[in-house]
């Protein structure tokens, strides 16, 4: 069975490529993808936002249950956020996101905790 991800900064350079090599691994399957709620790309599907990958979706603004891991490779900011929901859902963190500041550095550390 595979394991169902998230991904947050799915339309960014490494969101995209994340994208694209999820869909090839059978071990994964890509249960959401995310931005910001600014993102010109709200409400678009997956395919068009990653040509390479064959998946199903659209990108959305706000994470909801279903995922076992968040994958984030976003800016600070939307890390921060992001962490503090994926802890509320009980998701796994994989956190690729550079600059962070002590201050985010400790919401990542507890909801790590959680």
């Amino acid at each position: 069975m595979a394991t169902p991800i998230a991904i947050n900064g799915a339309a960014g350079r490494m969101g995209r490529r994340l994208l694209a090599l999820a869909a090839q691994d059978p071990d994964l399957t890509v249960s959401q993808a995310v931005e910001h709620g600014e993102h010109p790309l709200i409400g678009a599907s997956l395919s068009e936002i990653e040509p390479a990958a064959t998946l199903s979706g659209t990108l959305a603004c706000d994470l909801s249950s279903g995922a076992a891991v968040l994958v984030d490779f976003s800016v600070p900011a939307s890390t921060a956020r992001r962490v503090k929901e994926a802890a509320d859902l009980n998701m796994g963190l994989v956190i690729g996101t550079t600059g962070l500041s002590d201050e985010e550095v400790g919401l990542v550390t507890e909801a790590a905790a959680r």
